[in-house]
């Protein structure tokens, strides 16, 4: 059967969950589906949508509190007569679910992408929160966990039948990762990285969850000329601009804003750095994993299930500038086995991270859900 998709997004911003949308509408449309995407207009995500060969469909979605988007929402499912509508991210969980039900479509499935915490990483039990857990043990026939530690999180905080929720690991465009579009040497001298000096790389909204702080102060104790560069944008730039000054390590910072070369930097530099004090799975990290990148991570969430310390990365406690420190020295200091911690995960990647896995797997937890809405 052609099954007929809504995928319904509450943050098209350039971040870990557009981008998988994304790849999964690409996978879907290969294998027959029609796929729709509503989500907020972001300049640039409709062109990026009818890429993957979905409808984009603008809905603001402007806050969980958003009358107008959820009336939208429930005109747009009455009309098109969905078979299957997914949510993605707390908005489009509280929007689409209940729009879903209110226009009559029984088959709901939710992707859950994070471990229902709030901006410093605690339990959210804000009223909307609790609303939003309450919808989540209703109205969606499956549940989507992006890792076993997402899964994990929802079983508890949510009280489910372990057979509601299925861990389908994200998966990444892995030909969009194995080569950059420019030469490294390109994108160094943009940055102003002489060839020779060590280049790391971190990537992420800066803010606590991601723990650009922790990179910095680790980067300042190292005993190198190498560069930091620090790609994205977010709530404590200012701050960790101030904190590169007090450190005196400002004049080997690059704080590069937004940015959609990801492939490109991650083949640019010597070493990826990810400090997440939490993290649901960490996307960028199997993004640098595919590149081939020698990395070192912290041991939160979903990045130990498919990173393993001293196979394919480096693994360190959370919060630990100091061990951060250490595990980034002995990667910058041993080149050769840098190189061979990149290989393995770009080996790893290549069997494990693959976009069209987590695809199939999804296809047919949503196959599921409509049968099943439909006896």
């Amino acid at each position: 059967m052609t099954l007929r998709i809504l995928e319904v997004l509450g943050y098209s911003c350039p971040g870990g969950a557009a981008e998988s949308v994304l790849e999964l509408c690409a996978a879907f449309t290969s294998r027959g589906a029609v796929v729709t995407i509503a989500a907020p207009p972001e300049p640039g995500f409709a062109e990026r949508a009818a890429a993957a060969g979905a409808r984009f469909v603008p809905v603001a979605m402007a806050s969980r509190r958003d009358v107008a988007s959820f009336l939208a929402l429930t005109a747009l499912i009455r009309r098109e007569r969905f078979d299957v509508v997914h949510t993605h991210c707390r908005n489009a969980d509280l929007h689409g679910a209940l729009a879903a039900r209110a226009a009559g479509c029984r088959a709901i499935v939710t992707h859950l992408r994070g471990l229902l915490v709030d901006g410093n990483g605690e339990p959210a039990n804000g009223w909307i929160d609790r609303v939003h857990r309450a919808i989540l043990r209703r109205l969606p026939r499956r549940i989507v966990a992006i890792s076993e530690a997402v899964r994990a999180r929802a079983l508890e905080r949510l009280a489910l039948s372990p057979s509601r929720v299925v861990t389908i690991r994200n998966g990444i465009a892995l030909a969009r990762f194995a080569a950059p579009r420019r030469a490294p040497a390109e994108v160094r001298a943009e940055l102003q990285v002489a060839t020779d000096r060590p280049l790391v790389l971190a990537i992420g909204t800066l803010g606590r969850c991601k723990g650009q702080d922790l990179v910095l102060d680790a980067f300042a104790a190292l005993r190198h000329d190498g560069v930091l560069a620090l790609a994205g944008d977010g709530p404590d730039a200012a701050a960790l601009r101030e904190r590169a000054k007090r450190l005196g390590i400002a004049d080997r910072v690059r704080f590069l804003g937004a940015r959609t070369d990801i492939t490109d930097l991650l083949h640019a530099a010597d070493l990826f750095v990810h400090a997440a004090r939490w993290e649901g799975f960490g996307r960028v990290v199997a993004e640098a994993l595919a590149a081939g990148r020698p990395l070192v991570a912290t041991r939160v969430g979903g990045i130990p299930e498919f990173v393993t310390d001293g196979a394919n990365g480096l693994l360190v406690a959370p919060d630990s500038s100091e061990a951060l420190a250490t595990a980034m020295a002995s990667l910058l200091e041993d080149r050769p086995r840098a190189r061979a911690l990149g290989r393995a995960g770009a080996e790893f990647a290549a069997r494990e991270l693959d976009a069209e896995t987590t695809a199939s797997g999804i296809t047919r937890v949503l196959e599921s859900a409509v049968a099943e809405a439909c006896a």
